[in-house]
């Protein structure tokens, strides 16, 4: 079969994320099946940009998956300025309508978000004889509404709207990365297309793992570490406000990367005159596992958001997973895989004595213990959220639409 990906977020190893679409590309073609993935060239995200990798030359075949990078309206702040990259990367894509028409793919699949392509997508598909599937991995409009501030008028909500129910009333089948998301598609919108949960990832046979020293923490410590972006989102403040009930105990926290709110974190450790929570500033993907390696356990901590209950689908988690650490999951879900899993504690989210009191519980353990739980979160990841799982769910999804 012939797979025609859609995906304005079109990351790589070497670009940065995001990545799915990348490691569902590369095991459909080791399968034997032929996919192109179309992205844009500009995305907030990405640690490099396809340009300074590959010049003007935007097309380039990536172990077997052909991709394609369109040069979209630059923007440096997440503001208008990222909204119209989002509706330049729709104009772009029509001028892909004869590649797209000679390509003749049997299967589309548009991801959000941002939604906004999907009208592009389900035109190609109808125009192809194709199949369409409409990917999310957030509730769009329903997150940018609750973490924005917007009301159900602004207009760049009505324009999300418009392409949501557009999507769900025209999509061959609808997957999201989140079991929860499909009961609110189902009582929220009106769709006839087939609702399936398949979730987010890790690719266990591309990992890129190189050494890097961690910063000396003290000797007997417990070590903690959170990586990733600094944003508001995943709720460092409250893991820094836990480390300040804990400065007299056994525990030193590691922040590795950068964000939004990077200065505002600092800030606050220094304001706290706290001696254990250590940054590192960004460092590269590669080194990732190294870093969670050398620590005992690891924090992912997310804002409590309503779009939370339906699940979590955060990349760092399937780190901590493969790389065997417990984890400390500060959030609130009716779908959680920490627990499924038992791969660590769930404990109240933004509640930076909930963390104390989880952290001090890891603290009484011993490294046995630890271990136990760490290795429990690595056999779930292997056996429910690999690439090569993932994708044998997209193929028996799609023989189900063909019968």
């Amino acid at each position: 079969m012939k797979f025609l990906i859609i995906t304005h977020a079109a990351g790589t190893p070497d670009i940065g994320p995001n990545q799915r679409t990348y490691f569902l590309g590369q095991w459909l073609s080791k399968r034997g099946h032929d996919v192109w993935i179309v992205g844009s060239a500009e995305f907030h995200k990405y640690n490099v940009k396809p340009a300074e990798l590959y010049g003007d030359e935007l097309n380039q075949r990536l172990n077997g998956v052909q991709y394609t990078w369109l040069k979209t309206r630059p923007y440096q702040r997440r503001n208008y300025e990222q909204v119209l990259n989002q509706f330049s990367f729709k104009n772009k894509l029509k001028g892909l309508s004869s590649r797209v028409k000679a390509y003749n793919p049997d299967v589309i699949i548009t991801s959000s978000p941002p939604p906004f392509a999907v009208s592009i997508g389900l035109k190609w598909a109808k125009r192809c004889k194709a199949k369409h599937i409409f990917e999310i991995r957030d509730l769009w409009p329903e997150i940018i509404m609750e973490l924005g501030g917007f009301s159900q008028k602004h207009p760049y909500i009505s324009l999300i709207r418009q392409s949501i129910k557009k999507a769900y009333s025209n999509s061959d089948a609808i997957v999201s990365v989140k079991p929860g998301d499909l009961n609110h598609i189902r009582e929220n919108y009106k769709t006839k297309a087939e609702l399936k949960y398949i979730p987010n990832g890790f690719d266990h046979t591309e990992v890129l793992d190189e050494p890097y020293a961690i910063p000396s923490l003290s000797e007997g410590a417990l070590k903690v570490v959170y990586v990733g972006a600094l944003s508001n989102y995943y709720a460092i403040g409250s893991l820094i406000d836990a480390a300040k009930l804990l400065e007299n105990k056994p525990v030193e926290i590691l922040i590795v990367g950068d964000g939004d709110d990077r200065e505002k974190y600092e800030q606050q450790t220094k304001s706290l005159n706290l001696s254990n929570v250590h940054f590192t500033g960004f460092l590269p993907k590669k080194n990732m596992l190294s870093i969670i390696r050398q620590c005992d356990v690891a924090f992912l901590g997310l804002k409590d958001t309503k779009a939370n209950r339906y699940g979590i689908s955060t990349n760092k988690l399937y780190e901590y997973m493969y790389a065997k650490k417990p984890i400390i999951a500060s959030y609130s879900t009716d779908f959680d895989i920490v627990k499924s899993g038992n791969a660590g504690l769930s404990v109240k989210p933004e509640s930076p004595i909930a963390i104390a009191n989880a952290l001090e519980e890891m603290l009484s353990m011993s490294p046995e213990e630890r271990n136990v739980i760490g290795q429990n979160g690595y056999e779930y990841l292997m056996r429910n959220h690999t690439f090569e799982h993932i994708s044998e769910e997209y193929l028996n999804l799609i023989d189900s639409l063909v019968k």
